[in-house]
C-alpha cells in the first residue's frame, strides 16, 4: 500500500496507490488499484484506476474510472460510466449508463441501456 487512507491489501504481489477504501479480495494476486474510493480488485492480475465504487471481479479483468461498474468477465475491460457490467469472455465497455457486455469478445459503445449480448456482438449506444 502507497499512500491513501483505510485501503486493505490482501492478495500476493498486489499494489494498492492512494484513494480510500480500496480493497482486494483474499486469494487474489497481482492486484493493483491506483486512486478511486471504495473499489475491489477480487479476480488475479486484475487493474482499477480511479473511480467509486468498481469492481473488477473476474481474473485478468480491468477497469478504468466510472461508478459501480462491474467487469466480471475474465479479460474483459471497462472504461469509465455509471452502473456498467462487462460479463463476457474478453468483452467491453466504454461509458454509458447500465449498458452490457454479454457476449464472449462483445462492445458495448456508449448510450444507456445497450446491450451487446452475442458472441463477437457490438452494441452502439442509444
Amino acid at each position: 500500500i502507497v499512500g491513501g487512507l483505510e485501503n486493505n491489501c490482501h492478495g500476493k504481489n498486489s499494489l494498492i496507490a492512494g484513494g480510500q477504501s480500496n480493497y482486494d479480495g483474499k486469494g487474489s494476486k497481482g492486484v493493483s488499484i491506483v486512486g478511486g474510493t471504495d473499489n475491489e480488485a477480487s479476480g488475479s492480475f486484475t487493474h482499477i484506476s480511479g473511480g467509486a465504487s468498481n469492481e473488477a471481479e473476474a481474473d485478468y479483468s480491468s477497469l478504468f474510472g466510472g461508478t459501480k461498474n462491474k467487469a466480471r468477465g475474465p479479460s474483459s475491460s471497462l472504461f469509465g460510466g455509471v452502473g456498467n457490467k462487462a460479463t463476457g469472455v474478453m468483452s467491453s465497455i466504454f461509458g454509458g449508463q447500465k449498458n452490457s457486455a454479454k457476449g464472449e469478445l462483445s462492445s458495448a459503445l456508449g448510450g444507456r441501456k445497450t446491450s451487446a449480448k452475442k458472441d463477437l456482438s457490438v452494441a452502439i449506444g442509444k
